[in-house]
């Protein structure tokens, strides 16, 4: 049998995977063999392309390419692999190498004339003692130095290009020493809930401070780590740290908050990461529940069902899976769409330029905050940085948000430090379920049939120990609940506090400056740990209260000509 019959294939276009290429480029690197070029190619713009004409089109698109390399690249004397996502190697002979790639580009180009679809090409020509990776890696690095400079097509690679080259090498050569002798730390940013502003969750962020280069930047680490394949290592091991975490606060009697942790979709090819979740919570005997997955937007694009799969494994075992970045790119809705999640955490670049009276930003965030909603997903806004941009987050219905404003990424000790009061975590259901209830402010349809113009107020009332609070409420509810005195306001709040208790009805009426407002009233949620029950409140107005002639058009005597025509109990405050 020959060797071919062992190549390792991408799946979707047949060619060379990145480790069959590698290998048999290294053996070419090895022989000597002279003029040897190295040929990194990459479709601009491909997720766009995606994104509008669909995943299909864009596995056609990549076949496509696969097809034109192989006609241009002929015969076994050239390798061709494509690396991951748009990405394509080829190693061939520096003869007619840029009519080669001007032909690569052209062919594409008549294939979508109707499409500006760009091919970049970086070159590299590796020596016989160079490192294939690193040969690679130069040609890439030549590629993404024309990124946005669309009049180059191609760019051969300059000793100036390497200085990140060499903090990349340094990161892979050095990450086990790192893990070991503790240089990556993990650290935890506080999310905070907005019904209560107590710190009910935390996300898990690493931190790598070398002896030699210092803080290095997690952008450049772990993009490093993505590039490299070599992700999951890090994963794993922020993974093991925020379980020992876990554990030695829970085994001192201290308090425990939820904690999210960020995955790649490499961390799916590389490993089994659900069974490293298994063993890592069982080990150190962690709730599944406490512990929940974020997975960046950008990753949802290729291999769909295989992912998708992933994502309902540790559903379906009771972990909660996260949307990280929402919106940071151009595959959120396709996402929603295509897999199931627990919350999106909104990209902290919305609030980029904030500006709280900006109708085009409320407009968007909150149609997308009613869309999660009606599909029972939880929200959560990134990048808080100022009181301002909190108010506003909550006054249009978030639930959660996190940011500067509440504290940076730190010590987990210092996240319980930071606050008098944390969430109890078992009561994290509850809050789920009312951060659920849309509460709109807005004016409703008239109605002239009746002669009822609907202005909706919305308010949660909480009843725990005979003791009433306004948990959330809208704008109108608000502005209604300002006109009230305080006088009034506990009748009112002893009035719901029977009503609630003895469930006499779902609806009763509040008679006031004659007005007549219908007030309806369901259940929302029970917390079972403090027996606090939330009920959710919705106010009518009746503007015109037909008045009784007999009663020679005294408010008081139509309120009890009404009272007896009514069904439900009567709140008068007149």
């Amino acid at each position: 049998m020959t060797d071919k019959l062992y190549e390792a294939r991408d799946r979707i276009t047949g060619l060379l995977d990145r480790d069959e290429f590698q290998n048999k480029a290294r053996k070419k690197i090895r022989s000597g063999e002279f003029g040897l070029a190295i040929i990194w190619f990459n479709i601009d713009n491909f997720k766009i392309y995606n994104e509008i004409f669909g995943y299909i089109s864009g596995t056609t698109l990549l076949k496509e390419t696969a097809e034109i390399l192989k006609v241009i690249f002929p015969g076994e004397h050239n390798l061709i692999s494509r690396f991951c996502d748009d990405n394509f190697v080829v190693m061939s002979s520096w003869c007619a190498l840029e009519d080669n790639i001007e032909a690569v580009q052209n062919s594409l180009y008549r294939l979508h004339k109707n499409i500006t679809l760009k091919l970049r090409a970086g070159i590299y020509f590796p020596s016989h003692n160079d490192d294939v990776a690193i040969s690679c890696d130069r040609a890439k690095t030549a590629c993404d130095t024309i990124r946005k400079n669309h009049s180059i097509k191609s760019c051969m690679y300059q000793d100036d290009m390497s200085s990140n080259l060499a903090q990349r090498q340094y990161i892979l050569d050095n990450l086990s020493d790192a893990f070991k002798n503790g240089y990556i730390k993990v650290f935890y940013q506080p999310i905070v809930r907005m019904l209560t502003g107590k710190i009910c969750e935390t996300e898990a962020l690493t931190r790598w401070e070398d002896p030699r280069l210092g803080f290095i930047s997690p952008h450049d680490f772990i993009a490093t780590l993505e590039q490299y394949r070599e992700i999951h290592r890090l994963d794993i091991y922020a993974l093991g740290q925020v379980c020992r975490d876990y554990r030695v606060r829970y085994e001192n009697n201290m308090p425990v908050l939820p904690v999210s942790i960020n995955l790649s979709r490499l961390d799916f090819e590389l490993c089994d990461i659900f069974q490293e979740f298994e063993q890592a919570t069982q080990i150190n005997n962690i709730p599944r529940k406490m512990i929940k997955i974020e997975i960046t937007e950008s990753v949802y694009g290729e291999d769909m069902a295989g992912l998708n799969l992933g994502i309902e494994k540790f559903r379906a075992n009771g972990y909660e899976v996260w949307m990280d970045d929402f919106g940071s790119g151009y595959s959120s809705l396709n996402a929603l769409k295509d897999y199931n999640f627990d919350t999106i955490k909104f990209d902290m670049k919305f609030l980029s330029g904030f500006n709280k009276n900006s109708a085009r930003l409320t407009t968007i965030l909150s149609a997308n905050l009613s869309m999660a909603k009606q599909m029972g997903i939880q929200t959560l806004a990134e990048g808080v940085e100022t009181r301002e941009q909190l108010e506003y987050l909550q006054a249009i219905g978030f639930e959660k948000a996190q940011g500067y404003f509440f504290g940076r990424p730190m010590v987990l000790d210092n996240v319980f430090n930071l606050a008098t009061d944390t969430e109890d975590f078992r009561d994290a259901e509850y809050y789920a379920k009312l951060g659920k209830i849309e509460m709109p402010s807005q004016d409703l349809m008239h109605r002239p049939d009746y002669e009822i113009a609907d202005v909706r107020r919305m308010a949660l009332l909480e009843l725990c120990n005979d003791h009433i609070e306004i948990l959330a409420q809208n704008k109108n509810h608000e502005e209604w609940l300002n006109d009230i005195h305080d006088g009034e306001f506990e009748i009112m709040k002893k009035f719901l506090s029977r009503i609630i208790i003895g469930r006499t009805g779902k609806k009763f009426y509040i008679f006031r400056k004659g007005n007549c407002i219908r007030v309806n009233i369901t259940p929302a949620a029970k917390n079972l740990r403090t027996g606090a029950q939330t009920w959710l409140a919705v106010h009518y107005d009746i503007t015109r209260i037909p008045i009784c002639p007999s009663c020679k058009h005294k408010p008081q005597d139509t309120y009890n000509c009404l009272s007896e025509i009514l069904e439900g109990e009567i709140l008068q405050l007149d």
